[in-house]
């Protein structure tokens, strides 16, 4: 069933507050929240949901570290 706006904001904002750090490249940060990884990214003490992706997509998230 269809949520509202209203809904949809809130959902989102529970989820980037609540998920899994998954990884952190400069201003941006991979958060995990169930099946759904929010690409969040911070400036200046504003943190701004920039899209939503599947767990299973394969984003820079999943990268190993080449140290």
């Amino acid at each position: 069933m269809p949520c509202s706006d209203l809904e949809a904001e809130l959902n989102i904002l529970k989820a980037a507050v609540h998920g899994i750090l998954l990884s952190r490249r400069g201003k941006y940060k991979a958060v995990q929240y169930g099946p759904a990884v929010l690409i969040i990214y911070e400036n200046g003490g504003i943190a701004t949901v920039k899209t939503i992706e599947h767990v299973k997509f394969s984003g820079w998230w999943k990268k190993e570290k080449m140290w």
